[in-house]
């Protein structure tokens, strides 16, 4: 077994492990929650566990542009280079952490209104505010393992974050039922986890520093438009998924909402198995790039898509016959089966397949450019076909709508991507030549 085969292998058994017990956890979760809560106080910590969710986007991608370069830098064993966009990207997370808890400290305080009318509440969305924002220095651990060709074992050590947290919140959870003290457990449990790990990876891979010495402005502008453009392919992803749930709302009422994100739940399945792929593959694109070896990123993409398309298929034809069964005890008999919805329904996700790795492979080398701006005007044109679809057939014609766009941004992104790995090989066999 290659090298290469032994890591793939290692991050799918790592992400599926890691996949199984967010399940658990999230299984644990409600009936825990709800055995010393009532529905009431529940959905109040899911709102306010809601609300910094949208902390993780404020770095505007740039902690992954970050992470990407560290690993191609580590690749050609620059550590020296390494160190400084790490302590670069350390530096920028920091500021904008230290921004972002300023911001909540001075308007929470002054919202008295819905949730926020108790100072119990406002005390402990801060607290979720700054666990979150402890969050955010995640990537540069994660750029860490990735720069030591240990993305198996960083992702399985960050999974405990979420267990530790966990834990503490059930003991604060059955000590107390308030959600001041269990937000402040969720926060005790993220700065010990961040702690002790602060220390490991420290003695670990003592050649990155946890300092602003090395920080450089040049070191960050390079980082700012593949970051952004990363921004912006989750932004079109919101579009269409939250978009596509408010555009059957509104032109085919709950009951049809209902039945549509419980098919699309179902044949996303897939999608979660082959994120393990992609999050598998993700380091070794960047390392690939890093060294300049991109006929064999090509390569290896293409191998990759061929097996995701593949396998896309099979686990379609296992999902459309196990769907009806699957329905009827999940949703208790209240949404049926309907075999062209399902079958409308898996094919957009297959063609959401079939530019998932050369999505991959562009935000791994930090080339994605310009083709998150079509993203965005593909995502809003499918959602305007969905609209005139779901007018005309209903639920099957929103998905037709999605599914069109997804044809288009697949088109696009073959194209992109093979122009890009051009350029990429041009400019590597130019960087050889010089070297001779």
């Amino acid at each position: 077994m290659s090298t290469l085969v032994k890591k793939l292998s290692k991050g799918l058994g790592a992400n599926f492990i890691c996949q199984a017990v967010n399940i658990g956890m999230q299984l644990i979760n409600v009936p825990l929650f709800l055995h010393f809560w009532s529905k009431e106080e529940y959905g109040v910590w899911l709102m306010l566990s809601a609300v910094p969710i949208y902390f993780l986007m404020m770095d505007g991608g740039i902690v992954a542009a970050a992470m990407n370069s560290i690993t191609m830098a580590a690749a050609k064993k620059d550590l020296k280079e390494a160190d400084r966009i790490f302590q670069s990207a350390f530096s920028i997370t920091t500021l904008l952490n230290v921004i972002l808890l300023a911001l909540s400290v001075a308007i929470i305080p002054f919202i008295n209104n819905g949730i926020l009318g108790s100072i119990e509440n406002k005390f402990a969305l801060i607290f979720l505010i700054v666990s979150t924002l402890l969050h955010l220095y995640s990537g540069l651990f994660d750029s860490i393992y990735r720069a030591a060709d240990k993305y198996a074992s960083g992702t399985v050590i960050f999974q405990l974050s979420g267990i530790l947290q966990l834990l503490f919140g059930i003991i604060a959870l059955a000590l107390s039922s308030s959600i001041f003290w269990v937000a402040f457990a969720y926060l005790a449990g993220k700065v010990l986890y961040s702690f002790l790990l602060l220390l490991y990876v420290t003695k670990k891979y003592p050649e990155f520093h946890w300092r602003f010495s090395l920080a450089r402005l040049k070191e960050f502008k390079p980082l700012l438009a593949p970051g952004v453009s990363w921004m912006m392919f989750r932004f079109a992803d919101g579009l269409t998924i939250q978009g596509a749930t408010i555009l059957v709302g509104s032109i085919l009422g709950g009951p049809a909402v209902a039945l549509f994100n419980v098919y699309r739940t179902i044949s996303r399945l897939m999608l979660q198995m082959i994120n393990a792929l992609g999050n598998s593959l993700w380091p070794e694109f960047s390392r690939l790039f890093g060294l300049g070896e991109v006929q064999r990123l090509k390569s290896l993409a293409t191998k990759s898509t061929f097996g995701v398309v593949g396998v896309g298929v099979v686990l379609s034809v296992i999902v459309f016959f196990t769907s009806p069964i699957l329905l009827k005890y999940w949703t208790h008999g209240k949404i049926e089966f309907d075999s062209s919805i399902m079958i409308a329904m898996l094919i957009y996700t297959l063609m959401t397949l079939t530019w998932y790795i050369p999505k991959v492979a562009l935000a791994a080398s930090n080339t994605i450019g310009t083709l998150s701006t079509i993203n965005i005007f593909t995502a809003a044109l499918s959602i305007l076909i969905a609209f005139f679809g779901g007018k005309e057939i209903g639920v099957v014609g929103v998905i037709g709508g999605l599914a069109v766009g997804e044809i288009v941004i697949a088109i696009f992104a073959y194209q992109y991507a093979k122009r890009q790995m051009i350029k990429s090989i041009i400019v590597t066999e130019s960087k050889n030549n010089d070297n001779e």
